[in-house]
């Protein structure tokens, strides 16, 4: 059983938020965007108390309209199937938490959405003999889309079984032929007992969580499991031989076990205490010792490392500490996947959702590659699933896009609520297949694609407000000098300059980026005298895509969502920089470089155009008015729609 869909309703800052769910899903966005609430949300839907929900768990604080928290499962097994039956809804189980709040106390409705036929006679738990007794008497209306329902029932009166299996021959036979609705039917399977009981299981790891937490042994943490499971593993044989040592320890320390074995500094000890006890009362004392029982002896199991120093892992450093954590979850989940494998019992095991806030905390960004790894392996194990929090470019993969959630939190109507934007794969698709209509793309080509155009590196774009993407490192060396000059900070603005790596590359990263709401602007070459075939079908395409129709280009086209050089940025800064020469061959020697470096050279090029206007009381002054341009279509680009055919 896997979450498909969550739908949230005035939860916090959710006020109405939709989420699509993959196996692993990235939850991205700014602080105080609504990341946290969503797990938070989840917890409440998995694991409810009334003590976790006051008025500021509202919308608001808005107490007048109920908390809706609504999970839509899919891919069930085939008990999960068969427990649930009555409960599905076209082969997916939806359910509904709903929270209301009445003079300080907190009532949780629970109802599961489900499919039934519109015609009351057609409704199992509508049946009953009064209603097969007024039904009977027009059994010629029992009809529906044209079959007659009654037929199946004989020529005499049947009873509430039969007509109750009448329903499920003509569902199986009729059922394009009969009109359905979706209805809340209220507790379903009694969610506190059955219900809950087939559900997944729900792990939170806050940003903040101490070792200690984690590795003690309780009845329900994943660390506790392992150690249970590591006694149920162990020989009849060894169990009994560490019994016998038990004993053998009770017998030396304890007097009533010890029948003359005990330890004598004990017993001197002991003889010590009475007789400075004596002189107050007459008895006799003894020190006892509690031995722990085999059980117990597990129930106390410590984790310690050694990394040069052994030391309880409690000792240790944060990072260290976080990614033991990890590593205790990762073996619970290949753990009940072996379990599921190996049951022969009805019941599969339980399949978990991991949620995680912030995994990047405390880890070098390598440790972050790698734990980026071990979170999709989790995902990838039986029917798990990890949802995360992050603000590390470390943890979003632009080849599977599919598994970013972006939240924002947005002011409509006067109030702030927070928002979701996702980009599913069929879209994506659908849009290739549009524009190129001999293609046949496949969610694993579509990967191959992006995990060509995009490295990590661009993955920033999707926690920046705005994008500019360029075609190489010149344009990225450069703007964000000229800029800073011109008071515009791009790092501060929240603008990623975001480097394509060639002609090529732009287009799917525009699309992606703006698909995302991002507002996007473009700058590139159009390298209009180019011999590369190739080059001018790029350019062509990227003017197109822009919406640029005219055959006439100007050596510099600025438009407001996208600059286009007729022929390079380099010549265009050259026709305007009046001693771009002598600045050139300055770079070259300042460099020490023999080659021409397109990239360095503008950045100097561009240090020293501020430095000069510096001096002189204006860094602005020898700015090109190209770039001052661009820098002002820059600042008032914005997100204009989606751009995908469909």
């Amino acid at each position: 059983m896997e979450i498909k869909a969550i739908h949230i309703k005035n939860f916090k800052s959710l006020k109405n938020v939709h989420i699509c769910c993959t196996d692993l899903i990235a939850l991205i966005g700014e602080n105080n965007a609504g990341k946290s609430n969503v797990l938070e949300a989840l917890d409440f839907f998995f694991n409810p108390s009334k003590s976790k929900i006051t008025e500021e768990s509202f919308y608001g604080c808005n107490t007048d309209l109920p908390i809706e928290i609504l999970i839509e499962f899919g891919s069930l097994n085939s008990w999960e199937t068969r427990y649930f039956s009555y409960w599905l809804c076209d082969g997916k189980l939806k359910v509904k938490r709903k929270i209301t709040w009445n003079n300080g106390q907190v009532n949780i409705d629970n109802v599961a959405i489900v499919k039934q036929p519109k015609v009351e006679w057609l409704q199992e738990e509508k049946v009953n003999s009064e209603k097969i007794k007024e039904w009977w008497k027009e059994k010629n209306k029992l009809v529906v889309g044209g079959v007659n329902f009654y037929e199946l029932l004989g020529n005499r009166k049947p009873s509430v079984s039969r007509w109750k299996e009448a329903i499920k021959e003509f569902i199986e036979k009729h059922e394009d032929k009969i009109p359905w609705e979706y209805v809340e039917k209220e507790n379903p399977k009694g969610y506190a007992g059955v219900l809950q009981g087939g559900l997944p299981e729900y792990i939170l790891v806050p940003a903040i969580r101490y070792v200690h937490e984690e590795v003690r042994v309780q009845k329900t943490n994943p660390f506790g499991e392992l150690i249970r499971t590591i006694f149920r593993r162990i020989s009849k044989s060894n169990k009994k031989r560490i019994k016998k040592y038990l004993r053998r320890i009770r017998k030396l320390v304890n007097k009533e076990e010890a029948f003359g074995k005990r330890i004598n500094e004990i017993g001197e000890f002991e003889k010590q205490l009475k007789s400075n006890l004596c002189p107050f009362i007459e008895c006799d004392i003894e020190i006892r010792f509690p031995i722990p029982s085999l059980e117990n002896l597990f129930e106390n199991a410590e984790i310690f490392i050694d990394d040069g120093i052994r030391t309880s892992v409690k000792e240790k450093g944060h990072g260290l500490q976080r990614s033991v954590i990890f590593a205790i979850l990762r073996t619970y989940a290949e753990l009940i996947h072996r379990k599921s494998n190996n049951n022969n019992e009805k019941r599969k095991e339980k399949s978990i959702i991991f949620a995680i806030e912030e995994p990047e905390l405390y880890l070098h960004p390598l440790a972050q590659r790698v734990m980026m790894e071990v979170l999709r392996e989790i995902s990838e194990i039986n029917d798990h699933q990890v949802i995360y929090t992050t603000h590390s470019s470390a943890f979003v993969d632009i080849a599977h896009f599919d598994e970013i959630c972006l939240m924002r939190r947005e002011q409509k109507d006067g109030e702030w609520e927070s928002s979701v934007t996702q980009l599913s794969m069929d879209d994506m698709i659908c849009d290739l297949k549009v524009r190129h209509p001999h293609t046949t793309p496949t969610p694993e080509s579509m990967r191959e694609w992006y995990s060509h155009a995009c490295g990590s590196a661009r993955s920033e774009g999707f926690f920046a407000r705005k994008v500019v993407i360029v075609e190489g490192f010149t344009e990225e060396y450069a703007l964000p000098i000229y800029s800073k000059a011109l008071g515009y900070d791009l790092d501060r603005e929240g603008v990623s300059i975001i480097n394509s790596g060639g002609k090529g590359q732009i287009d799917r990263l525009y699309r992606l980026f703006n698909e995302f709401k991002i507002p996007c602007y473009i700058i590139f070459d159009i390298d209009k005298d180019s011999e590369d075939s190739q080059t001018v079908k790029q350019s062509k395409e990227l003017l197109d895509l822009m919406g640029w129709s005219s055959n006439d280009i100007p050596p510099v086209i600025i438009e407001r969502k996208f600059t286009a050089f007729r022929e390079t940025f380099e010549k265009a800064m050259m026709n305007e920089i009046a001693d771009y020469s002598s600045l050139k061959n300055e770079a070259k020697k300042h460099l020490g470089i023999t080659k021409e470096s397109k990239p360095l050279i503008a950045r100097y090029i561009a240090k020293k155009l501020i430095e000069k206007g510096e001096k002189e009381g204006d860094p602005t002054k020898y700015v090109p008015e190209t770039i001052k341009e661009i820098i002002k279509r820059i600042k008032d680009v914005a997100w204009e729609g989606s751009i995908l055919k469909k």
